[in-house]
């Protein structure tokens, strides 16, 4: 089982994102219901897991980090409820997203470019 969320969050700090995507490997998708409605979460939750592994090891990471951050901030808003229902709130793939978003988040505080300016920037 993955230590507590927060420091998770800090651990993956320092981490590559080869590192993150090598974890994120490590991780197992099994919810205790075997309902439908679970299998759905549960495939669609194993389709997230790979698509992510996938962009953390593409060479580019480190500029789509800001866009990794919004996509998977909406994403997680949009499954709490769901995630919320299935009682899996605590699971540890759910954990290493929201661990994740912690990183983004402090990466993207850390980078102080403000997203306009990034974007004025890039415009001209």
């Amino acid at each position: 089982m993955l230590p507590h969320e927060e420091s998770l969050g800090k651990s993956l700090e320092g981490k590559s994102w080869a590192e993150i995507a090598a974890l994120a490997r490590s991780l197992q998708i099994k919810l205790e219901r075997e309902d439908d409605e679970a299998k759905n979460l549960e495939a669609r939750l194993r389709v997230i897991k790979q698509s992510l592994i996938e962009h953390m090891e593409h060479p580019g990471m480190d500029s789509r980090t800001q866009g990794l951050y919004t996509s998977l901030s909406a994403l997680m808003d949009s499954m709490e409820e769901e995630l919320m229902k299935h009682d899996i709130e605590r699971h540890e793939f759910v954990e290493f997203l929201r661990a994740l978003l912690s990183k983004l988040k402090t990466d993207k505080m850390k980078s102080g470019i403000p997203r306009k300016a990034a974007f004025t920037r890039h415009k001209k």
